[in-house]
């Protein structure tokens, strides 16, 4: 495993264990190359990994956020896999992309309804 995988490993067990609680933000590049005695370009790499698995989201030159709408959904009984929308205006930034393979019924109707007021929801919120 690389140092960067490895880092990656370890912040998504602190987010998983509630130790980073759901929107706060992660520790900046800076402390974290002091306090784990890493590159930077491992930091990079780490949270690079860490938007790619889920579990946090990048806000351009603010840092990365934990993803609250997966906690949150969970808590609902509502599984899903928070991933980015490509789009080359980048107009779909603040999308929730739903696919499944079920025939539609009421259940996934009211899983939407609740993904719709889960999304209303401040700690959701990561762009101002």
């Amino acid at each position: 495993m690389n140092h960067y995988e490895a880092l990656a490993n370890s912040i998504a067990s602190r987010i998983r264990s509630g130790y980073i609680p759901v929107g706060a933000r992660l520790p900046s590049v800076r402390r974290t190359m002091a306090q784990r005695r890493v590159s930077q370009s491992t930091v990079f790499r780490a949270h690079q990994l860490l938007e790619e698995w889920g579990p946090v989201r990048a806000e351009e030159r603010s840092g990365f956020d934990t993803m609250a709408l997966h906690r949150l959904a969970i808590g609902h009984r509502i599984s899903i896999a928070p991933e980015p929308i490509f789009s080359t205006k980048h107009a779909f930034q603040n999308c929730v992309h739903v696919k499944f393979g079920h025939p539609w019924n009421t259940k996934i109707d009211e899983a939407i309804r609740t993904l719709a007021t889960i999304l209303g929801d401040p700690a959701v919120r990561v762009h101002a």
